[in-house]
């Protein structure tokens, strides 16, 4: 009996024991204990911050890439001497942000959507850039009548009236000529490439022009030396006009000049050849005066030798 009333007194809990009750603090809590804020909002965990936060920051950065590349653009416009006036709406350089919008300098195409600005977002190229330049207007205000510029290695950038005209541009060009403005107008999906491309053309344009010029320079002179060349043949000595024919070299008064004085040697030689002997015999020196006749000797045997050469020739 004793044992069976132990037995109920474990399983039968006493009234003065409290039921268990679990604590937000507790360890066997089963689930966490929600926190709310002031105005009863659950706030943000710390992983969505960080996830705005980096999103800000992307934001800002990819503005403020479009914002460096357009003032780049610019600066080059200044340093190259490609831009005339700074708050012209007619010259500027372009950035496209997204597709039909654009971030552009000078401002005034921000804010009015110029007709450049509406010419630049036609092309939907990723950079466009504008060219003015003296040597641009001179050679747009000699080739405004043609359809396109031929430049080296058969290179053609097409010429349009206006900026109107861009809506039905060769895009793969990548430039074009506009003569109402007398600029040229360059765009690419590169930004980075706009200054080397500009360059290039007027480089290209310019090698051209002073090829051509040169040319043309040169027909008449080689002209007039064919002329020159053709008068020059004239047979002086029959007085025709036809041309005179190639004649040969013809060694015979050479020939007979060396044979002369050849035998002027020989001649003479063997005449001081006899002196020497007949001094040697009877030691008189007086007769050695005849070696001083020796030039006048010379000279009048090649006169007689040209007299008679001459008349042998006619």
């Amino acid at each position: 009996m004793h044992q069976i009333g132990a037995f109920k007194h474990y399983v039968t809990p006493s009234h003065g024991r409290k039921s268990r009750k679990y604590t937000a603090g507790s360890s066997t809590n089963p689930s966490p204990q929600l926190i709310f804020d002031a105005g009863g909002r659950i706030p943000p965990s710390p992983t969505t911050s960080n996830t705005a936060s980096t999103s800000a920051h992307m934001s800002s950065m990819s503005g403020f890439k479009y914002a460096f590349m357009v003032e780049y653009l610019q600066q080059i416009m200044f340093q190259r001497r490609w831009l005339r006036d700074a708050e012209s709406d007619a010259e500027g350089a372009f950035v496209r942000v997204r597709e039909g919008e654009y971030m552009s300098l000078p401002s005034c195409h921000q804010k009015g959507r110029t007709m450049l600005y509406q010419a630049a977002a036609s092309l939907n190229a990723q950079s466009v850039m504008t060219v003015r330049s003296p040597v641009i207007q001179k050679f747009l205000a000699v080739n405004s009548d043609a359809p396109d510029a031929p430049l080296s290695d058969s290179l053609r950038v097409q010429i349009l009236s206006s900026y109107a005209d861009l809506r039905q541009a060769k895009v793969h060009q990548y430039a074009a000529f506009i003569i109402s403005e007398m600029l040229l107008i360059v765009w690419d999906d590169d930004a980075l490439h706009l200054e080397t491309r500009a360059s290039d053309i007027i480089a290209d344009m310019t090698k051209m022009i002073w090829t051509q010029a040169t040319k043309a320079d040169k027909e008449p002179q080689e002209k007039q030396g064919d002329a020159e060349s053709n008068e020059s043949k004239v047979d002086v000595e029959s007085g025709d006009a036809e041309l005179m024919q190639k004649r040969k070299t013809k060694l015979i008064n050479s020939i007979l000049v060396a044979m002369t004085l050849c035998l002027i040697v020989i001649v003479l030689g063997a005449g001081w050849r006899e002196l020497a002997i007949e001094c040697a015999v009877d030691f008189k020196f007086a007769r050695l005066g005849l070696v001083l006749l020796t030039p006048v000797q010379i000279f009048f045997t090649l006169v007689c030798h040209i007299v008679v050469s001459f008349h042998a020739l006619v």
